[in-house]
C-alpha cells in the first residue's frame, strides 16, 4: 500500500507508520468476525479484474474496448474462478459451490 493519503478537504497528505499502528498480543483490539469475508471479496475483486484485463486487454494499460463497459456476466465467471491465499486462509471460488 502506498503511503500517500488524503486529508480531509482533500489535502494530499502523507502518512509514515510509526509503532503505534502495530497491534501486540497484549493489545484489547477484537476484529469484527466478518471483515476477514470483506478483505476477501475486495481480493476476489481484485484478481477477477487483473485476470479479465490480462485475457480481454494483453499488453495495454487501462481499459481496452473489450472491457469498457466491463460485462457483469463475463466477469462473474473471473470471479469464480478466482484462488488466492493468505494468512491463515485459503480462497477458492467454483460454480460448483454456488447455490
Amino acid at each position: 500500500m502506498s503511503p500517500r493519503g488524503w486529508q480531509g478537504g482533500g489535502i494530499p497528505a502523507l502518512c509514515v507508520p510509526t509503532d503505534r499502528e502495530r497491534i501486540g498480543q497484549d493489545s484489547s483490539y477484537e476484529q469484527e468476525g466478518k471483515v476477514q469475508f470483506v478483505i476477501d471479496a475486495v481480493y476476489a475483486m481484485g484478481h477477477a479484474l487483473h485476470n479479465m484485463h490480462k485475457n480481454l486487454c494483453p499488453g495495454k494499460v487501462g481499459l481496452c474496448p473489450r472491457m469498457d463497459p466491463v460485462d457483469g456476466v463475463e466477469l462473474l465467471k473471473y470471479i469464480r474462478n478466482v484462488n488466492f491465499s493468505g494468512l491463515p486462509w485459503k480462497c477458492i471460488f467454483s460454480s460448483a459451490l454456488s447455490p
